[in-house]
């Protein structure tokens, strides 16, 4: 069995309490003891003096049908190189299962599929995963969108009664079949119309777990009338439930700052969590900055119809309208990835054209899957959300590693921030035996250098050397346990 030894490093454990500096001892996947630093070893030593020791990272919104997701990048290395160990997808709603008659085609719509879909349930999903091999540890949650898309194509009416029946059925044996939850993005077209009494019928008609269940605001402009939307919801059926994206919008901080008071002094009773990205930014789709009257039609019919003429005139007047002088291009289709991490304004300016019209001409030949960075967050505000002992936080936000430099150092400035990244989402999404690094738990460990991973461990294996990733299925399909 192999052994390794991570020496002389200034270790976090995850639980929240102060760095130690100890030896940590693997053998196999595990972590098998701690010793004082000075011990002499043969082989397999990591030699960390000097470096920062910490759980590995647990990333709660990982979008795996995108490119860089689970099937373009097989060995996840755009996450090993953020030291993120795990990843739950489906936060966006978008889950890659259940799939049914409708679903391949609606998932094809948003994403650049060049892979076979060769699986229809959350099982035969996991398994195929299993049979190919995962670069990280890997889990999924059930996005709404995917199951609802089952039913129709796109969203343009509610649920029957019946549908809704059925898709409380499909949630319910997905779960039992290793989902992590469930996943409800409110803000994205093709949720925006769904009324809450649809959702409370699907989750009535599911049965009622512990396992987590995610929102996203309704609207990230009106707080309190969306966080009272998910209140109601959670509170139903005593919901496990998150809240993703809590970036606070420097136009209503306030009512961010309200909310996570609220949330602080309510949440034994709400079982609520909320996650924000530890850098003040929010990440928008092409679709967001469309103008409402097209933003929610099924994808490929606002592509069309922004081929005419006279809409492509109306869309680009309305974009022309926004304030997007500071607008950072996050990211792109392979083709385009060249301009990941530069200024709007800056490409708009080297094609001699208006913003709103490179914004259009960049969502239009990405086929709306293109990302952009809005620096609209107010950073005292982020500051204080990332206080709570509610709060999570996630590092897949960026696309272009570069654009991570500030994010370590900003986890690793505290014992809590760590523990909102590795043992507190492991708690929450009930991922066991990982997010600590503690005797018995699973090796899956940073080592920092320079603020930034140097070393990255996964079930005891090395799949990143002194910066270098070393490309190798190490990684393990995570399966929930479904909790009534």
């Amino acid at each position: 069995m192999n052994e390794l030894i991570i020496k002389n490093g200034l270790v976090h454990k995850g639980d929240g309490s102060g760095p130690e500096e100890f030896d940590v001892l693997v053998r196999g996947d595990a972590i098998v003891g701690f010793a004082k630093p000075g011990r002499k070893y043969g082989k397999n030593i990591i030699d960390a003096k000097g470096m920062v020791v910490t759980p590995g990272f647990i990333e709660i919104n990982f979008d795996a049908g995108e490119e860089g997701g689970i099937f373009d990048d097989i060995f996840s290395t755009r996450l090993i190189r953020k030291g993120i160990t795990t990843a739950i997808a489906g936060g966006n709603g978008l889950s890659l299962a259940p799939i049914f008659f409708g679903t391949t085609a609606f998932l094809r719509d948003r994403y650049s599929l060049r892979w076979n879909v060769n699986w229809q349930s959350v099982r035969e999903l996991l398994s195929a995963l299993e049979k190919r091999g995962v670069g990280i540890n890997f889990g999924t949650l059930v996005g709404y969108a995917t199951l609802r898309s089952a039913f129709m194509e796109g969203f343009g009416r509610d649920l029957t009664i019946g549908e809704t029946e059925s898709a409380g059925r499909v949630l319910s044996q997905s779960i039992r079949e290793g989902a992590f939850g469930a996943a409800f993005d409110l803000s994205e077209p093709y949720l925006s119309g769904v009324n809450r009494q649809e959702i409370l019928r699907v989750l009535n008609a599911a049965g009622r777990f512990r396992n987590v269940f995610t929102f996203h605001l309704r609207d990230e402009r009106k707080v309190k009338e969306s966080l009272a939307e998910i209140y109601d919801i959670a509170a139903a059926h005593n919901l496990n439930a998150e809240i993703n994206h809590f970036q606070p919008l420097e136009e209503v901080r306030y009512e961010y700052l309200k909310a996570a008071k609220d949330i602080e002094e309510n949440a034994a009773e709400k079982h609520l969590h909320f996650d924000v990205f530890p850098e003040p930014v929010i990440k928008m789709a092409a679709h967001d900055f469309l103008p409402p009257w097209i933003a929610s039609g099924v994808l490929k019919d606002v592509l069309a119809a922004a081929k005419t003429r006279h809409l492509q005139e109306r869309i680009i007047a309305y974009l022309d309208t926004l304030n997007l002088e500071n607008i950072v291009v996050a990211s792109m289709p392979k083709p385009l990835r060249f301009l990941e991490g530069k200024r709007l304004a800056d490409v708009a300016a080297s094609q001699e054209l208006s913003l709103g019209k490179t914004l259009f001409q960049l969502a239009i030949l990405s086929r709306m899957r293109g990302g952009f960075f809005s620096p609209s967050v107010s950073d005292e505000a982020l500051k204080e959300l990332m206080k709570s002992k509610h709060a999570l936080l996630s590092a897949h936000y960026h696309r272009a590693e570069e654009e991570n430099a500030s994010l370590f150092p900003t986890i690793l400035s505290s014992e809590s921030s760590v523990e909102k990244i590795t043992a507190l989402p492991a708690r929450k999404y009930g991922i066991t035996r990982r997010g600590m690094i503690k005797e018995g738990y699973f090796a899956d460990i940073n080592v920092f250098k320079g603020g930034k991973p140097w070393y990255v461990v996964v079930n005891g294996r090395i799949i990143m050397e002194r910066g270098m990733v070393r490309p190798q299925f190490a990684g393990r399909v995570l399966k929930s346990v479904a909790e009534k």
